[in-house]
């Protein structure tokens, strides 16, 4: 197997022992995430992708090997060039990362380098969609808020109340970046930026005291077309601070 010289001699027995215990027939296996990036591993230390002999399932497997937690996503050979198309109509990605970022450590994979550029092309195109996605949901959420900024009578701080997490959805959506925000992914988001969680709680908390003030200042901050350009996501999380008494306003 050729590792990544940076790579700890415990990783690589640990790989290994993987190869050898659960798939001692793989095609390929590829090496993405953390170890590639040096990003800062999240629920696995070690991300696999490793491509089966064909007609086997596709499936997900967590292994722990001393104190390494390890997450092998296996795809079948002959499923490979089904993945994109397949991620594209169901609007989320499918077994795309591996391929897309990978490095390969083990095996061989025929025209691997058209194989990463056709993976990376419907990331692209999953992307463009939940970022369509992320704006429909940031529309419905500002018309909801202001629906409840607009009354008067009983029913707006539950209205307003309701408002409130779809704003925290779609402020983990932007924030997720590369990571797409699906539904499914919220819960992980959620524990990755507890910063923005907190200000949507302080944000609900003063609503459910009858202060409207934090929300419709948030309302009038991301309502498409506020300010000479719409904010990024960067400026907008720092508005969001000074909105809910984190600091004060310029």
């Amino acid at each position: 197997m050729q590792f990544p010289d940076h790579m700890t001699a415990p990783t690589r027995d640990a790989i290994q022992s993987v190869k050898r215990g659960h798939y001692p027939d793989a095609v390929a296996i590829l090496l993405y995430g953390s170890q590639l990036d040096g990003s800062v591993a999240d629920k696995s230390d070690v991300d696999l992708f490793v491509v089966t002999p064909p007609g086997d399932e596709l499936h997900e497997r967590r292994l722990i090997r001393d104190t390494l937690r390890i997450q092998c996503s296996a795809v079948p050979e002959n499923a490979l060039t089904h993945l994109p198309d397949l991620s594209r109509r169901a609007g989320r990605p499918i077994g795309l990362l591996g391929p897309a970022y990978g490095q390969l450590i083990d095996g061989k994979l025929p025209d691997f380098t058209g194989l990463q550029d056709a993976y990376r092309a419907a990331l692209r195109d999953v992307n463009a969609q939940l970022s369509h996605a992320t704006e429909h949901n940031l529309r419905a959420a500002l018309d909801t808020a202001e629906a409840a900024l607009a009354r008067t009578g009983p029913g707006r701080t539950a209205l307003a109340l309701r408002a409130v997490p779809m704003l925290l959805e779609v402020a983990l959506q932007r924030a997720a970046d590369d990571h797409f925000g699906t539904r499914s992914q919220y819960r992980k988001l959620a524990d990755a930026h507890p910063d923005i969680v907190d200000r949507y709680g302080t944000l609900a908390g003063a609503v459910s005291q009858g202060d409207f003030a934090p929300l419709r200042a948030l309302v009038a901050d991301l309502r498409p077309g506020a300010g000479s350009d719409a904010p990024n996501t960067v400026s907008r999380r720092l508005s969001l601070k000074r909105l809910i008494g984190e600091g004060p306003p310029r």
